[in-house]
């Protein structure tokens, strides 16, 4: 994880900053807490001042009707797999992460990545029929991203 330059804590900072700590772990264990500060770099990632990390997460979860819970830790397979993939390549590609750092994000190894993107890649230069449905959330999602990306407001006074 990448800690920011320049930060001051303060003594009463830190003892709220490891309270609250201590209680997370002694609610939700160990590993929970591990996984939740693992995923706050992709969360908190900022392009143009926007939070685009937590906008890419928040879009998958808003097509595939899932949680962040569910994408980044749960068991299931079909419509999970695809949430995954669909992350990892639109994370690569619009915020320029290693395979090695998106994997991280769901303790896998860069091999997970690297099946997810050339999987997503695959399915868009063959475009079979089949895959028609995982194609067009992918275009549609990655519309989006790249407006919200691009988009600048008017400076009008």
């Amino acid at each position: 994880m990448k800690i920011p330059k320049g930060i001051t804590v303060g003594t009463k900072e830190y003892i709220e900053i490891i309270t609250k700590l201590h209680l997370y772990i002694a609610k939700y264990g160990c590993v929970w807490v591990h996984k939740y500060m693992n995923n706050m770099p992709l969360k908190f990632r900022k392009v143009n001042g926007r939070n685009a990390g937590a906008y890419i997460i928040s879009k998958i979860c808003n097509e595939y009707q899932i949680t962040q819970y569910d994408l980044f830790n749960s068991n299931d397979r079909k419509e999970l797999t695809e949430a995954r993939q669909l992350l990892c390549v639109l994370v690569s590609k619009h915020l320029g992460y290693s395979q090695v750092e998106i994997a991280s994000y769901f303790d896998k190894t860069k091999h997970f990545a690297n099946r997810s993107i050339s999987t997503i890649n695959k399915k868009l230069k063959e475009n079979h029929p089949f895959d028609k449905k995982v194609i067009d959330r992918y275009r549609k999602l990655d519309l989006l991203i790249g407006s919200y990306m691009s988009f600048k407001p008017n400076k009008s006074k």
